[in-house]
């Protein structure tokens, strides 16, 4: 028996003699699809792996695996299938030779740009990832991945473009919405409030020689000026002041 396999055959074919009789095999490889792990899960994930005391790449990189190191997930599944996508594990969730790359600070980033350029390339080669609108991005994945709502492939995409430093004007929209949501408005100032002091002085009647002569007196308005930002007691002190020269002024007049 001899096997044959045609290299030059995209579908995977290849052809097996047996006594003489040659019969066509196709071999149908793998395909991975586009994952759509959670913002949140991939944060997760980037989150943890810093800190796993770990000092080799693990043998397998499975649900159990993600269990056992207790990651903030709600998915296990979804970080196995996230990295398979990435090429950080292989097929057997094994260490493809870039696990501690994305652990350490000085190369994380770098490397996972790389991983994530090579990983979206049908995307990166469709659209400006970096003007692209979210109606251009969903063209991109669906024409490139055959999705029918690409809608959380779209998110776990942004997550990995931000945690790789890679600008994309989606991701940037949605920051300055944020932004601009989460802004406090401006607080006009409060006007100083004004405390008017007043004092009537109410007309005497003097007698002399038996006559009773009254004397008009003048009313008198004061408007003290209170800055809105002063204190209880600086009110009170303020006042006690006015009040003060009202009564000198009262003597004064007696």
């Amino acid at each position: 028996m001899g096997i044959d396999l045609d290299q030059g055959d995209h579908s995977g074919c290849g052809r097996i003699t047996t006594s003489g009789t040659p019969t066509i095999v196709r071999f149908v490889a793998k395909t991975l699809k586009a994952p759509y792990t959670s913002v949140t899960d991939v944060g997760a994930f980037f989150e943890r792996v810093q800190t796993i005391a770990e000092p080799k790449p693990p043998k397998k990189v499975d649900s159990a695996w993600v269990e056992s190191y207790q990651f903030k997930t709600a998915h296990p599944s979804a970080i196995p299938s996230m990295l398979r996508w990435l090429n950080v594990i292989d097929d057997e969730g094994e260490s493809t030779g870039v696990w501690d790359d994305l652990r350490v600070d000085g190369t994380r980033e770098t490397t996972l740009a790389k991983l994530v350029r090579e990983a979206y390339k049908a995307v990166f080669d469709a659209v400006d990832v970096e003007k692209a609108t979210s109606s251009d991005l969903r063209g991109a994945f669906v024409s490139a991945y055959s999705i029918g709502d690409p809608g959380r492939h779209i998110k776990c995409f942004l997550a990995l473009c931000q945690q790789a430093r890679i600008e994309t004007a989606e991701e940037a929209t949605s920051r300055e919405s944020t932004q601009s949501g989460n802004a406090k408005p401006k607080q006009k100032p409060k006007p100083a409030s004004t405390s008017s002091s007043s004092r009537k002085v109410t007309p005497r009647r003097e007698r002399h020689a038996g006559k009773v002569t009254e004397t008009t007196g003048v009313n008198v308005t004061l408007n003290v000026e209170i800055p809105a930002d002063w204190s209880e007691e600086e009110i009170l002190d303020r006042i006690a002041v006015v009040s003060r020269a009202l009564g000198r002024s009262d003597q004064g007049d007696s």
